[in-house]
């Protein structure tokens, strides 16, 4: 969020289109079910307990999406725009909406108190040709994009048997962080200062840096929203 900042203050004054919504990250989750459930078979969970778990990790899809709130900027450069966008989403942003409880989550069967702490980020540079049509416009990209974020979470129980098996998972900070190049294509349709606007793109990682919990940024991000054009 810092480097958006520092990137979009000098950039600002010269835009010809400003935009903000939701932008969605995935994440690819694939070796982080292993893992979890790898973790399981090594603290010697009982087999139907394994058996539940397997069935609840097989209905977890391998990309999940991650939401971020967004803001872009459009800055003209001779017959192309130059796009400079970024995003970021924290737990406090999530209590904020009423989508997670600020004391975090009680459960009585077993007791536990689920809670964690989040923090992600995208930043994105990239060429963009333009159609526009009046009230339509269309749009190709070619960029980079460096992503990642950190999830904690936080599980305890008043159950002595309970903890002792949450401390023999050893949960750990999720991290993930990735960069690569882009290609996508946007669409914006409204009055010619006024749009709605949303994108679809294919990410090619260069660089990717799981932790241990083998999350990695998955092929596609989108994003969605208003742009005002000048």
């Amino acid at each position: 969020m810092v480097l958006f900042i520092l990137l979009a203050i000098p950039w600002g004054a010269f835009a010809q289109g400003i935009g903000s919504g939701l932008w969605l990250d995935t994440l690819d989750i694939t070796e982080t079910k292993a893992a979890l459930f790898s973790q399981a078979e090594g603290i010697g969970l009982p087999e139907d307990v394994l058996d539940e778990l397997a069935t609840a990790l097989g209905e977890v899809p391998d990309l999940v999406p991650m939401p971020l709130l967004g803001a872009c900027l459009g800055i003209p450069f001779g017959p192309v725009e130059i796009e400079v966008g970024g995003g970021f989403l924290t737990d406090g942003i999530l209590r904020g909406l009423g989508l997670w409880p600020r004391p975090g989550l009680d459960l009585t069967e077993p007791p536990l108190h689920l809670d964690f702490r989040l923090f992600a980020h995208h930043l994105a540079l990239a060429l963009s040709p333009r159609l526009d049509l009046g009230i339509l416009a269309l749009s190709f990209q070619a960029g980079v994009t460096l992503l990642g974020g950190n999830l904690v979470p936080e599980l305890e129980s008043s159950d002595l048997a309970v903890q002792a098996v949450i401390d023999g998972l050893g949960l750990t900070e999720l991290a993930w962080s990735a960069a690569g190049g882009t290609l996508g294509a946007r669409l914006e349709l409204g009055l010619p200062f006024l749009r709605l606007f949303a994108s679809g793109t294919a990410f090619f990682p260069w660089d990717q840096s799981p932790d241990t919990w083998g999350i990695q940024a998955g092929p596609w991000q989108a994003s969605l929203g208003v742009v005002i054009r000048f």
